[in-house]
């Protein structure tokens, strides 16, 4: 390991350790949903293939005849609260959730900060 990125590593290692802490403490709370939720991202920015992953999770869930549903902060939208990304809008709702309802058009894609509700 180049010896310039052992400070960071540790503090970000650090700080996972501290997230998990809190959340087996209980001092971070994990909301339970009614429908079983598969997460997929990250915490590095974009181009890491996240979009790709969920069109063909969705066709894997659809193939066994799973109905399936998108939700994303909507990194850059222009809705605020909640909102369903409708197929060609002009409104913004964030670059990943657009391309996926391109992708899979049949498919609800919501957006909002608050991705439980």
């Amino acid at each position: 390991m180049n010896p310039f990125l052992i400070p960071p590593a540790a503090l970000f290692s650090s700080l996972v350790k501290i997230k998990n802490l809190a959340y087996a403490r209980e001092w971070s709370r994990v909301q339970k949903l009614s429908v079983p939720v598969v997460s997929v991202g990250n915490l590095t920015g974009g181009g890491t293939g996240k979009t790709p992953v969920i069109c063909e999770l969705i066709s894997a869930l659809e193939k066994m005849q799973i109905s399936t549903g998108v939700i994303s902060r909507g990194y850059k939208s222009e809705v605020s609260g909640g909102a369903e990304v409708p197929l060609g809008s002009e409104v913004y709702f964030g670059g990943e959730p657009q391309l996926v309802k391109q992708r899979v058009p049949d498919v609800p894609i919501f957006v909002g900060a608050k991705r439980p509700e």
